[in-house]
């Protein structure tokens, strides 16, 4: 009797035991679930709606920007030898280029700049207008002087040295000083919340190896935007498309490319975004319907095909938009 007792009391142990680490299991289990359904699977970016006062279509874009040109025009033509309203007439002929491609456009806009600076006093005129162009059209040196002479102003305003500022980094990056041109983008900004120094910084990180970062940089964008306008939304959509592609992840390339033409319908640069994604799966009849659409409807031809420069379109040529906001085209890579 002692020993069926001494069994049964044995057994009764080892049951358990057998049931606290079952329990320890399901436990440990649980909490594994919990970790991972509630941090470790939160999405890699965020997709807000846009909720700005902007133009939700590329062709409430176009009107808005043809019916700015004409009215500019239109000023600069009566208020003849002022050269204050030749600027205003360039920059919204510059702001239509870069939605469209046009070079058409950049020649008229020179054209302004260039009546603009021989009406204008010396040591005066549209500098930042003339250093956006210069620099959106690759012409490197001629940038450099106009931020130089930015620089020299007695009495600076903070927001023309500030973009000249993060146009000396931008200089700086595509001539090869990476190192030099972060450091500018960081110093001038990209600590903050400012647009225009995060993507830049971003676009810098996902050329140097560092797509995560880049993009950690472009949702810290997205999240910080105050009432986002849908092509603020598309831009930053197509970023992201931009670097997944560089880094082989197709089907994530293409999920962002959608979006883009979904947040933003009947822009051109992600219609080309996407045709560029047929063209790499092999759907060639496909990709050349889509860019002879393209042609017809949307770029100029030569943006299209890849001749205009990549820095007109990056975030080195950015410009200021609704509430604080930049806007800044990607090539088709």
């Amino acid at each position: 009797m002692r020993r069926t007792a001494c069994i049964s009391t044995s057994s009764r142990l080892q049951i358990r035991l057998w049931i606290a680490g079952l329990a320890a299991l399901f436990i440990a289990t649980g909490v594994g679930w919990l970790i991972n359904s509630h941090h470790l699977a939160a999405p890699t970016s965020i997709a807000r709606h846009p909720s700005g006062p902007g133009p939700r279509s590329y062709a409430d874009a176009m009107l808005e920007l043809d019916r700015n040109v004409q009215e500019a025009d239109e000023i600069r033509l009566v208020q003849s030898r002022q050269w204050i309203f030749e600027e205003r007439y360039a920059q919204a002929l510059i702001a239509r280029g870069r939605l469209t491609g046009s070079f058409a456009d950049y020649a008229t806009a020179q054209a302004a700049l260039d009546r603009a600076f021989a009406e204008a006093p010396e040591g005066a005129g549209p500098h930042l207008a003339q250093l956006a162009l210069d620099f959106g059209m690759h012409r490197l040196a001629r940038a450099e002087k106009m931020a130089g002479m930015i620089a020299r102003y007695a009495v600076p305003d903070p927001i023309t040295e500030s973009e000249a500022q993060l146009t000396s980094g931008d200089i700086a990056f595509y001539r090869g000083n990476y190192v030099g041109a972060l450091d500018q983008y960081r110093r001038i900004g990209g600590d903050g919340n400012d647009a225009g120094s995060l993507l830049r910084i971003a676009y810098a990180l996902s050329r140097t190896g560092k797509p995560d970062e880049a993009l950690a940089l472009i949702d810290r964008c997205e999240r910080a935007a105050r009432l986002p306008s849908a092509q603020f939304l598309a831009d930053l959509a197509l970023r992201r498309g931009t670097i997944e592609l560089q880094r082989g992840r197709w089907s994530e390339a293409s999920r962002h490319f959608d979006r883009a033409a979904r947040v933003f319908p009947g822009w051109w640069l992600s219609e080309a975004h996407k045709a560029q994604m047929l063209a790499l799966t092999g759907q060639s009849l496909r990709a050349i319907s889509a860019y002879l659409r393209i042609a017809v409807t949307g770029a100029d031809s030569r943006a299209l095909c890849g001749d205009e420069p990549d820095e007109t379109r990056q975030a080195g040529h950015v410009r200021r938009v609704g509430d604080g906001e930049t806007i800044t085209e990607q090539p088709v890579e």
